[in-house]
């Protein structure tokens, strides 16, 4: 089945997706072909014709001259709903989108959502009250070195107070 790629990237797209039996990456070349500036490829699995067609920018090429899939599963063409993953768009030459990319692009999408509201905490705890790895930790972000591993926590709040009185003075 010819499925065309609306997104033209100079040398094409290159998508690759696992074999629903093997596993193996089996790899698509979306490009032009000698007089057909379209950008598409030849899918012959089924289940790869399924994912790329649910997904806005891939459509049947006009003029598909075969009968479908060379498996025995129907692709429902129809089932354009919502998105279920949108490619990444890239200006690379060659670009290569996985199947695990993609999964991964439409997860993060679905994570994605009106933010938290974060409220002030009216307690801060004081560099006193920390325990010696966060203490450790702090030293490390503020200073830019682990503390030695010996270091007592409080030398590690007293370093942290000093590190923040002199960037405070410069």
């Amino acid at each position: 089945m010819k499925i065309q790629l609306s997104i033209r990237r100079p040398g094409g797209s290159t998508v690759t997706l696992p074999h629903p039996q093997s596993g193996r990456e089996v790899a698509y070349h979306f490009q032009p072909t000698l007089g057909d500036p379209r950008h598409t490829a030849e899918v012959k699995i089924a289940a790869h014709a399924q994912t790329l067609l649910s997904i806005k920018e891939y459509t049947l090429a006009d003029g598909n001259d075969d009968d479908g899939p060379d498996d025995e599963d129907q692709v429902d063409t129809e089932a354009k709903t919502d998105p279920v993953i949108a490619a990444p768009v890239s200006t690379k030459t060659d670009a290569e989108v996985t199947a695990s990319q993609i999964k991964q692009a439409g997860e993060a999408a679905k994570e994605l959502g009106p933010k938290p509201e974060v409220k002030p905490t009216t307690s801060v705890k004081s560099l006193e009250d920390m325990t010696r790895d966060e203490l450790a930790a702090i030293y490390e972000a503020e200073i830019g070195k682990k503390p030695h591993p010996s270091s007592h926590p409080e030398t590690l709040a007293e370093r942290i107070k000093e590190h923040r009185a002199a960037s405070a003075d410069a």
